[in-house]
């Protein structure tokens, strides 16, 4: 099921615990992740990380035009939000793993 990271032994997996991914990964589904630096992020890639005090699951962007790092919901709730970081002052940020894969419960 994990393709080229089955054999990766730094795999975690974590419950979704929110609404703000449930286009792509509706709360209650398990994710896999794999921990990664900051600099192997890439555009469009789902990632776990830590802002000001919160822990939360988004889309990853950079926009170097602007010098900013987005973290995007995916939801059909409105109240969800970019989360916008000037790409020099990511002191707070901690940006831990990808999610490389995920399953959803049916029932």
């Amino acid at each position: 099921m994990l393709g080229k990271y089955a054999s990766n032994k730094n795999l975690f997996a974590l419950k979704v615990n929110g609404e703000s991914m449930n286009k792509v990964i509706p709360n209650g589904s398990y994710v896999i992740c794999k921990p990664i630096d900051k600099y192997e992020v890439k555009d469009d890639d789902i990632v776990i990380f830590s802002y000001d005090r919160e822990y939360s699951m988004k889309r990853f962007r950079l926009d170097e035009e602007n010098g900013l790092l987005i973290f995007s919901p995916e939801s059909s709730d409105k109240r969800f939000y970019d989360i916008v970081i000037p790409h020099d002052a990511p002191n707070d940020l901690k940006i831990y793993a990808k999610v490389i894969w995920y399953a959803v419960a049916l029932d």
